[in-house]
């Protein structure tokens, strides 16, 4: 992420800029980061789900007459539908609660509500602050899971 990095020189390479982006201590950074470490807890429940799906439903759809899209959309999507809601709310859980990661690459600069908490918590003493936020992630975090089984039952029969 740094000015001579493999982004920087992949966009210098393809004539995108021409004076390297700063990503390090910045939000754009801190969000690559995060989108890094937590691409491994999307991919592989997303994937052992769609492992599972038996074949023969696809090409059952392929032989009804449907198209390669509409086969996706209709058949093979909605399968996924429960894992894909299980790994949206496990990946949003966990990225509430990052703290390393925001704090290594964004350098103090960019502070997440995790941190926020902590430093209300433990260096400022504003303790009414850190209820105040703490309670403010958990109703987030029922309010996704809410907002989850709640598409589950409409999207699924």
């Amino acid at each position: 992420m740094g000015n001579n990095g493999p982004i920087n020189s992949t966009l210098m390479a393809l004539g995108l800029t021409d004076v390297p982006i700063s990503f390090l201590y910045s939000e754009t950074g801190v969000t690559i980061g995060m989108v890094h470490y937590m691409l491994p807890y999307a991919i592989l429940p997303l994937f052992a789900a769609m492992k599972d799906i038996e074949p023969q439903l696809t090409l059952a759809g392929r032989g009804l007459g449907a198209g390669p899209f509409s086969t996706f959309v209709h058949v093979f999507l909605p399968l996924t539908v429960p894992a894909t809601l299980a790994t949206a709310t496990l990946v949003f859980v966990y990225s509430l609660g990052f703290y390393v990661t925001p704090a290594i690459i964004g350098g103090g600069r960019v502070v997440m509500v995790s941190q926020y908490i902590s430093v209300s918590v433990l260096e400022t003493l504003q303790w009414g602050v850190a209820s105040m936020l703490s309670i403010t992630l958990l109703v987030s975090v029922l309010l996704i899971a809410i907002a989850g089984q709640y598409t589950k039952r409409k999207l699924l029969p």
